[in-house]
């Protein structure tokens, strides 16, 4: 098939804009800057409050007042013209957590703005063009695979309301919803339920009372200390399964752990995380006892994290926990 010049075209991330720019140079390109599977991500009805709390999340993630991600040139939620008129508007995704997210987006920002989604149309990459490994993101292609992609389809009105409860389940402030969304086994959603289960992977634990990435980042760590960027090195390289893993969450992470917030910090850098290419990074005695398996982080240390539309927050007595494969609220440790 062919597009037409008032086609919009929308894709996740940088290197991925870049590589559909060089494949076709479209028109109307729109890029989401702003990865959702970090922070805080509340349903809304008003786009510039939704921006107002990715903005305080990225300020505080980066120590960077004013930090915005959607100011850029034809980023996704800079403006939402292109949402209006006749033209098709495609989504090209992987089937990673973050090209998942943003299909929900884009289908809950046609709902919420009145328009019709008959004009949505989805490219949806399950493996590489030439075997069966899964494609996680757009970004792995180079522009001739992406010339290559799939058949666009449209949306019936069942998907589009089965994207729309995703949404409705990532947005809210418990994980039930999103708990029974993922529980669905039809083989036509298993991409984005299967995408969505790595959301549970940023709950806690039950024993060690850290999230698998922060558990991951103490394992690597060892009490003699290892280069901070050996340790962001070997998880970058593991497969993630189509969870969204950066260098500068790993960075963020690394910081949380030694910060001074803590009661207990679990490892030791040796100079500041801004410059982790010569850090050195060990790990405390607490570190060590819960590696050991005989502490938890909490509730030595306080928990304050969102996922998605859920705030964990100890002091609010706000914690859900994972336990042998199921996510269970805690009142009281």
């Amino acid at each position: 098939m062919s597009f037409t010049e008032h086609d919009v075209h929308i894709v996740f991330g940088e290197t991925a804009w870049g590589s559909l720019i060089q494949a076709f140079h479209f028109r109307h390109l729109r890029v989401l800057r702003d990865p959702l599977p970090l922070g805080p991500v509340k349903t809304f009805s008003d786009i510039e409050e939704f921006k107002k709390t990715r903005s305080s999340y990225w300020e505080y993630l980066f120590s960077l007042p004013g930090c915005r991600l959607d100011t850029e040139e034809r980023d996704l939620l800079n403006d939402l013209t292109w949402i209006s008129g006749d033209n098709c508007i495609y989504i090209w995704a992987g089937s990673g957590l973050a090209d998942q997210l943003l299909v929900l987006l884009v289908v809950y920002l046609v709902q919420v703005t009145g328009e019709n989604s008959e004009k949505l149309r989805l490219i949806q990459y399950k493996t590489f063009n030439d075997n069966n490994l899964p494609m996680h993101s757009i970004a792995y292609l180079n522009p001739d695979e992406i010339k290559k992609h799939p058949t666009p389809t449209s949306l019936t009105k069942e998907q589009i309301q089965f994207y729309l409860d995703g949404w409705r389940a990532y947005t809210h402030e418990t994980p039930q919803l999103l708990l029974e969304y993922c529980s669905q086994r039809e083989p036509e959603n298993r991409i984005t339920t299967g995408a969505l289960e790595n959301v549970f992977l940023r709950y806690p634990q039950w024993d060690t009372g850290l999230n698998t990435l922060d558990y991951k980042l103490t394992t690597h760590t060892t009490p003699d200390g290892r280069l901070a960027s050996d340790i962001m090195r070997e998880l970058l390289a593991e497969d993630q399964h189509g969870d969204f893993v950066t260098d500068y969450l790993l960075h963020n992470r690394l910081a949380r752990l030694a910060g001074t917030s803590m009661n207990e910090p679990l490892i030791n850098l040796s100079s500041k995380i801004n410059h982790y290419q010569d850090a050195t990074v060990s790990l405390t005695d607490f570190g060590r006892s819960i590696e050991e398996g005989t502490a938890s982080n909490y509730p030595t240390n306080a928990i304050d994290e969102w996922i998605g539309g859920v705030h964990l927050s100890s002091e609010e007595n706000r914690l859900w926990f994972s336990k042998d494969g199921r996510i269970e609220r805690s009142f009281n440790r």
